[in-house]
């Protein structure tokens, strides 16, 4: 039995704890309109079954010269990401460890009226599609009733469900 994997186990453990703690810490990236984050994604996960509906939070670090949305060059921040934002990540699908930018556009009132909302612009260097993947299917599991789930994991010979 080959134990390579074990090597430098302590280590790496080490490592994640440190990672794991300096995310739960993170501030709050709160950007204003026009700011350009340039980040390396450290983690990107579902937001599942708190107050709040599910979403998208992602954790990540500054590479940037200047300090964007209250987190500093160098450290660490989260974003928990809102509908518009959830929607861009899945489209650039950033990958982990890979640059990313973001830039926060303003809040958009539409011409037609209607809610206000965040706008954004993502883009990535690398591609993770089964990650964000994952992630949309987490979400949408925790967002749609057992009925609606029930009608769109319809296998044929089930009589059980409704259009």
């Amino acid at each position: 039995m080959n134990n390579d994997f074990f090597e430098n186990m302590d280590e790496t453990m080490d490592k994640k704890a440190t990672a794991d703690k300096e995310a739960a810490e993170a501030p709050k990236f709160d950007p204003n309109p026009g700011d350009l984050l340039k980040a390396v994604l450290l983690k990107a996960d579902a937001f599942v079954g708190g107050q709040y509906p599910p979403t998208a939070v992602i954790t990540f670090k500054n590479v940037g010269e200047e300090a964007v949305g209250n987190v500093e060059p160098g450290k660490t921040g989260t974003l928990f990401a809102s509908t518009v934002l959830r929607t861009k990540l899945f489209e650039a699908a950033p990958a982990i460890g890979q640059p990313f930018g973001l830039r926060f556009e303003g809040t958009v009132k539409p011409d037609s009226g209607g809610f206000s909302y965040k706008n954004w612009t993502v883009i990535g260097s690398g591609e993770d599609r089964v990650l964000w993947k994952g992630i949309a299917e987490r979400i949408a599991g925790e967002t749609l009733s057992p009925e609606t789930q029930r009608s769109q994991n319809a296998q044929p010979g089930d009589t059980d469900w409704q259009l």
